[in-house]
């Protein structure tokens, strides 16, 4: 996992799509074994954050939907990427179909999470 997360250092477009790909994947196929891994990846993506290329913040909103799917999102450091989704609420004119299409997922899956959460004094 170290491996990947370096490869965030690249400036290539199609490098850091390409790992966060690999991410995405990762986490979806391997759950129980990235167990002591979560906090590493929250943080691995941290270099991410102040993004500006349109591809690449799309490749990493569809992580972050990912990992919230998992409920990493909890985990110290969970918050910065949920202000990432947020961040990505004011488009400019040529992002707002892929806005609608990031919003579209996160409420997805935070409505599926609202759900699916144990009551308290249940």
């Amino acid at each position: 996992m170290s491996f990947l997360l370096a490869r965030f250092e690249s400036k290539e477009e199609k490098v850091r799509i390409g790992t966060l790909n690999i991410i995405k994947h990762i986490v979806n196929s391997s759950q129980s074994n990235l167990d002591d891994k979560k906090e590493m990846i929250i943080s691995g993506l941290r270099p991410l954050l102040p993004e500006t290329n349109l591809k690449v913040r799309k490749a990493f909103a569809q992580v972050v939907i990912t990992l919230a799917s998992r409920d990493y999102l909890g985990l110290e450091g969970g918050d910065l990427l949920v202000e990432f989704i947020i961040r990505q609420c004011s488009p400019t004119k040529g992002e707002e179909e892929a806005f609608n299409k990031v919003l579209f997922a996160v409420l997805f899956v935070a409505n599926r999470q609202c759900v699916t959460a144990p009551q308290e004094g249940h």
